[in-house]
């Protein structure tokens, strides 16, 4: 996987900052990124993908805007601890769950649209300490504990819909998401041309 890719070529997995082109044979862009402290490079994420869950995840330094397709589903914790991370995301209304999707992104505070898709968003913004952007919840969600726990800079009012019991729900719930993912790949998933990684493997990267 892109653990051993950095091995190979003497890259500690930190401080891998390569232009990556995602293939568009991928399906799933799971932990792609996962604990890339240094990875800063624009992803063009391809409309095969239906999966992006801690695609992003620990890329402190990471601070591009994303584009996601309407293929993707999931985007759990797909950008938590970023945090740098201040730039337009744009959530396509084929999302479903998007649980801690911004978790611990402590500099993110861009307006933000919740899709009606979207059931699951549990602790979509904690910590978000500079988050302070109107936001409304979708009619049928289904789970928002904690969605906005740490948000100290939050001063909006939100409409809650039918599914959410008060607005402590949203602050400050005792509940912690479960999030699981597999990650493994081969060093055949990958080719590399001296200066752009190309990802062909759906199978992740541990």
């Amino acid at each position: 996987g892109l653990k051993h890719f950095c091995k190979s070529h003497n890259i500690q997995l930190e401080y891998f900052n390569l232009p990556v082109r995602i293939s568009d044979s991928l399906k799933d862009c799971s932990e792609l990124f996962m604990d890339c402290h240094s990875f800063n490079q624009s992803v063009e994420i391809p409309n095969t993908v239906t999966k992006c869950d801690r695609m992003f995840f620990n890329c402190k330094s990471f601070n591009q805007s994303v584009n996601i397709p309407l293929s993707v589903k999931f985007c759990n914790e797909m950008f938590s601890g970023c945090e740098q991370l201040n730039q337009t995301v744009v959530i396509p209304q084929s999302v479903i769950s998007c649980a801690s999707m911004f978790a611990n992104c402590s500099n993110f505070k861009q307006p933000i649209a919740i899709p009606d898709s979207g059931r699951i968003c549990k602790e979509m913004f904690l910590n978000c300490t500079n988050f302070n952007q109107p936001i409304t919840l979708p009619l049928y969600i289904q789970s928002c504990e904690n969605m906005l726990k740490g948000c100290v800079n939050y001063n909006y009012d939100i409409e809650l819909p039918p599914t959410v019991p008060n607005s402590l729900f949203l602050f400050n719930y005792n509940t912690l998401p479960e999030i699981e993912n597999q990650a493994e790949c081969e060093e055949e998933d990958f080719s590399y041309d001296n200066y752009t990684l190309t990802i062909k493997s759906s199978s992740g990267l541990g």
